[in-house]
Formats: C-alpha cells, structure tokens, sequence
C-alpha cells in the first residue's frame, strides 16, 4: 500500500528529479528552457572574452557547455531532446567563435567537437552524445529493461549525426590557463594557435619575411630561419630540466661535447640526468617532427605516432654509440608538433613524475597532467610565436 502522505500525479507529463517525463512536446520545451538559463554564462564568456580569450574559452569547455545539460541527455529519450540539444550546440559554436574570433568551416567544428586527445578542442557535441548518454543511463538504472527497439533506434540516431568522415588528429591541445605560472596564451597567440590546430589558413596572405618570395604557408608550417626552432627546444629543455631538478636529480644540460675526441662537436645529451636506470646517467634527447614533414608522411597518416618512432629510431641510430662509449643510457625525447610524444618520452615521464610525487606528497596523475600541460604549453606558443613574427599585420 501506498502511503497517503506521497503526492500521486495522474497527469502524463511531469518533471521529476530534474528530468521531464512525457510527450515529446514537454521534453522539448523545458530543454529549451534550461537552454536559455544556461545563455546567459555564454553572454558572460563573451565579456571575458574581450579581456582573455583563452581563459574564456577554457571555461566555454569546462563549465558551460556539455555539462550544462548532460543531466538531461542522460534522462530524455534521444528523440525528444535532438531539436532544443542541436539548438544548445549552435549557441555554443557561436559563443566560440565570438570568444576567439575564429570563424570556423564545418570540417574544423567537427574536429573542434572530437577529445583534445584526437586533436580536438574538446567542445563535445550535446546532440550527437544524446543516444549513448541515454542508452548508459538506461541501463545502469536497471529499473528499465534495455530493450532492442531502444538500442536500435539510438544507435540509428547516432550514425545520423556523425559525419561520414572525421579529422583525426594526434594528441596535445591547449591546456587550461594559468596566467600566474606563465601557462598562458596572450590573445593573439590563441587566436592564431586555434587557427592553426583546426588546420585554418593562419598565412593572412603574407610573403614569408624570411625567405624573399616565398607565401607563407596556410596551415602554418614555417621555415627554420629567425631562431624559433633553437628558441623552442630551448623552451622545452628549460622545462624538463627545471622539472628533474624539483625531483631532486641533479641534471646537466648540453652535456657529452667534450667527452670523446671523435664527437668533439656533437651534443648527446640536451639533459643529462644521474643514476636514472641501474645506477646509469640517462642522457635526454629533445627532437621535435612534424607528421606532414616527414619521411614517413604516408605511415603517419595510417598510424597515429609513427613520426615520432621513426625520430626516435633515427635518434638511437645517431647517439647509442656514443652514449654507450660514456656509459649512459640514450633515451630520445621526441615530440611531434600537435603535441604528441613518443613511448619513450611517456615512459621517461612516468618515472619522473612518479619522483617528483614522492618528493612532493602530490598525486602521480597530478603531477603528470602538469608536466604535459607546461610542456605542450610551449610547444603550441613557440607554434603561435613562429606564425605571428612572420605575417605582416597593418599598424592602423
């Protein structure tokens, strides 16, 4: 028997727990009306934007967007919701390109919409998650078997919102800002890093400064005048050590040119750290490759990473033997230009942040997360740094 003090509805619709419970009409409308309750953080952004767009898009990710009505895709049958959640996803593609004065193709959105881990920007797309996010839902609820008909019709709803082709990428991204700690990026800086990363023309039909004649390239791949490259490495070995020196390892930077008389002029370690592995120095070789310059262009494409290992061969090619004549271990840290690093690069930082916890009673994925979000930081502002001083902006 039912208690007499519970409110029984015999209405067909109703909302309970936050999630409305009828005809298709119903759901649609209080969607839509939480959809204009969360329009106005995106107004917000758009104020911030004006101030910092990286920290305003930084939040357009995290707190605006997919999370803003993930309780109610959860919830809502797939085919209820799919008009007020398209709606939703247009008002956070306008708010980004208003936030980064990037306008977008549809080809750069989708890429936008895919995980930063697949060289997205990780705006996930409210619409096109609404068929797994129900069917998840539904059953791990239990209460509902999870019939074939609603399997079907999910999964049937789903491939009519997926593209029928998609950019994938590699790894890295733009992490999330920290003016105070230097992992920022000034306006233009973002601005021209977006461009580049969704693979838009970034070249502003410029004449590359440094080489007479030469147009500059749309997707932004540069030339190796003017010290960006020595300037980035530089950057990106700065970091790594300072990083070993916090986990109390007492690293040597730009050591082995005079440790040999054969390789009087050659530089086997960029960081040279003590008793890494079995009481042997580790000898830490910085290299960054870019995928479409590669000479592996076609297996790149294939394989995600492969420009990497194939720096990372040619790197142990160069160095085993001399490494192995001062009794050090060569270990090649090798990025590509989106940010992904090799397995032996991964490898390295698991160990160093493994340290670098212990010594500072942190989380190991904390720590982690840190060390890839200042390294990749640096690696998409040399990128950024690289366009701007080569394009000529007007002084109005």
């Amino acid at each position: 028997m039912m208690s007499a003090h519970f409110l029984q509805k015999s209405h067909p619709n109703f909302v309970i727990l936050g999630i409305p419970i009828g005809d298709k009409a119903l759901s649609s409308t209080f969607i839509l009306e939480k959809h204009e309750e969360a329009k106005a953080l995106l107004l917000k952004l758009e104020e911030v934007s004006a101030v910092d767009p990286h920290v305003a898009f930084s939040l357009l990710r995290q707190c605006a967007g997919f999370c803003k009505l993930a309780h109610h895709a959860r919830g809502t049958p797939p085919s209820q919701a799919i008009s007020a959640l398209e709606a939703f996803d247009h008002n956070i593609r306008a708010t980004f390109t208003k936030c980064t004065v990037v306008d977008t193709s549809n080809q750069a959105w989708q890429q936008a919409e895919l995980s930063l881990s697949r060289g997205g920007l990780g705006i996930r797309s409210l619409s096109r998650h609404s068929p797994a996010a129900y069917i998840a839902s539904l059953s791990s609820s239990g209460a509902v078997p999870l019939s074939q008909e609603h399997l079907i019709h999910a999964v049937q709803l789903y491939f009519s919102l997926v593209p029928s082709s998609e950019v994938v990428s590699m790894g890295g991204g733009v992490d999330i800002p920290y003016p105070s700690k230097g992992l920022h990026l000034q306006p233009s800086e973002f601005q021209v890093a977006i461009k580049w990363w969704l693979g838009l023309d970034t070249s502003c039909g410029s004449i590359c400064p440094l080489c007479p004649g030469r147009v500059l390239d749309p997707l932004g791949h540069t030339c190796k005048r003017g010290g960006d490259v020595v300037t980035r490495h530089k950057k990106l070995r700065d970091t790594l050590a300072e990083t070993c020196r916090r986990a109390h390892l007492s690293v040597k930077v730009e050591a082995g040119s005079n440790h040999t008389k054969d390789h009087s002029h050659t530089h086997p370690a960029d960081i040279l750290v003590p008793n890494w592995s079995t009481g042997k120095l580790a000898a830490f070789d910085l290299s960054v490759t870019s995928p479409p310059n590669s000479n592996v262009l076609l297996e790149a494409g294939l394989a995600a990473g492969q420009a990497a290992r194939a720096t990372e061969q040619s790197k142990h090619d160069e160095n085993d033997v001399k490494c192995k004549e001062l009794g050090w271990i060569c270990v090649p840290m090798v990025v590509e230009a989106y940010g992904a690093w090799g397995t032996e690069a991964m490898e390295s930082f698991s160990l160093l942040a493994s340290r670098l916890a212990t010594s500072s009673n942190r989380a190991k994925a904390e720590v982690l997360a840190a060390l890839y979000g200042r390294l990749n930081l640096n690696l998409v502002r040399a990128k950024a740094t690289a366009i701007l001083s080569r394009c000529f902006v007007p002084d109005y």
